[in-house]
């Protein structure tokens, strides 16, 4: 199941807060939005604790219905490094998910980063996606992206594709973070090495369409490691999500 809709990376556009499931929470500041996704601020009515609110564009009433039915299957999880689902709600046709994942910002909205939080941040992704594939639940490649990586205060890496794990993906040709060819764990390696150097660099260009250029800023071991990750043939990268987590901590 994959929805459709589709919106290039960008800043959002300013929204005027919203009241939804009957008043029980309220949309803030639009951190992000990217593929049909956006993620806000928000606040719950009568608890004291932050919120992120992830909003899915109107999709196909038969996959909002479905995902809404598989919820608990998100709710029940517990890592800390994938935000905590609270909620999930279907309204006006379009699906919200509610998670807490602390204080701070996407990593779209982070300053540059360094190589010490390049490195930690590549592992907590890592130990997400080993935790989701243990749990015989996946994200595609498309769902790995500045967008959906939250940096907290506490400088830590959550993942925040909540609708991905209800089955609404993000299509692969709509993100620039995704390779043009490589399926599984190899697809997904390449979404996170462009995603790290992204946050590094800021580079404006497609990872879909070019090659990354290297990086001056940081040390050839880690240049390498992403070098190795954004491989235009799949069988140079690294074969699996450990494999890349092995190479990150090694780095540490």
């Amino acid at each position: 199941m994959v929805a459709q809709v589709t919106r290039p990376l960008g800043k959002p556009a300013p929204l005027a807060p919203q009241t939804l499931q009957n008043g029980a929470y309220t949309t803030g500041q639009s951190l992000c939005t990217l593929n049909a996704r956006t993620l806000f601020a928000a606040t719950q009515t009568g608890v004291d604790r932050p919120v992120l609110i992830e909003r899915l564009d109107p999709i196909a009433p038969e996959l909002a219905a479905a995902a809404y039915v598989d919820r608990q299957s998100v709710l029940s999880f517990g890592h800390v490094n994938i935000a905590q689902a609270l909620d999930v709600f279907v309204e006006a046709g379009t699906l919200y998910t509610v998670m807490c994942a602390g204080t701070g910002t996407p990593l779209i909205g982070h300053a540059p980063i360094t190589q010490k939080q390049a490195i930690a941040y590549g592992v907590d992704v890592c130990n997400a996606l080993g935790y989701l594939q243990r749990h015989h639940s996946h994200l595609d490649a498309a769902d790995i992206s500045p967008c959906t990586i939250f940096i907290t205060h506490a400088d830590r890496a959550r993942l925040t594709s909540m609708a991905a794990l209800l089955g609404v993906h993000t299509p692969p040709a709509a993100s620039r973070f995704v390779a043009r060819a490589g399926e599984g764990d190899q697809a997904t390696i390449f979404s996170l090495g462009a995603t790290l150097h992204f946050a590094i660099s800021g580079w404006a260009g497609s990872y879909h369409d070019d090659a990354a250029p290297a990086l001056t800023s940081i040390a050839p071991e880690l240049n390498a490691l992403l070098a190795k990750a954004l491989a235009a043939d799949p069988s140079e990268r690294y074969a699996t999500i450990a494999e890349l987590r092995l190479a990150l901590l090694r780095l540490q």
